[in-house]
């Protein structure tokens, strides 16, 4: 009886430690997005920045002006990335899965910016692959007024790259 108790403490265990694992992976799996993005921001590479993207947001009209926007606002080299929360959605919808984190991180530049970069990073859209990559996602001059009135970019409903257009 205590065998069998013990082997089921060091199952459940070793699936803890499992989940884990896969949590640090999904974060991984964002940070690089977020790493991608800057880089393609900074380095003003459209291709690289599309690299990211799913076949969705690479579809969206507007996907020029959201790439111009990037690069005209960004300035310097990041020198200062802080993660401000990557909640994971994992749904099952008619036995078809769809799973999806929104990456939330503050940049600072060597030119003494600071921003602000939001994103949906599909992993898993059985229904829909199309969305699989980095849906649609902002990046803003970031101020302390932000927190009050920013508006993420999954709230706009639109697939692509914020533009000031779609404020409007």
């Amino acid at each position: 009886m205590k065998k069998n108790i013990l082997g089921v403490i060091i199952i459940i265990s070793t699936l803890l430690g499992c989940s884990q694992d896969v949590d640090n992976n999904i974060q991984n799996k964002v940070d690089k997005q977020a790493d991608i993005i800057l880089e393609a921001i900074e380095k003003k590479n459209e291709d690289l920045l599309k690299s990211v993207l799913s076949d969705n947001a690479l579809s969206s009209e507007d996907l020029d002006k959201g790439v111009d926007y990037c690069f005209e606002i960004f300035q310097g080299k990041q020198i200062e990335l802080e993660k401000k929360g990557c909640p994971v959605h994992d749904l099952f919808d008619s036995g078809k899965q769809t799973k999806w984190v929104d990456g939330a991180y503050i940049v600072k530049t060597d030119a003494g910016k600071v921003y602000f970069l939001d994103f949906q990073y599909w992993l898993i859209s059985e229904d829909n692959a199309e969305y699989l990559g980095i849906n649609t996602f902002k990046i803003s001059e970031y101020t302390s007024e932000i927190v009050d009135g920013y508006i993420s970019a999954d709230a706009y409903g639109k697939n692509g790259i914020f533009n000031p257009t779609w404020d409007k």
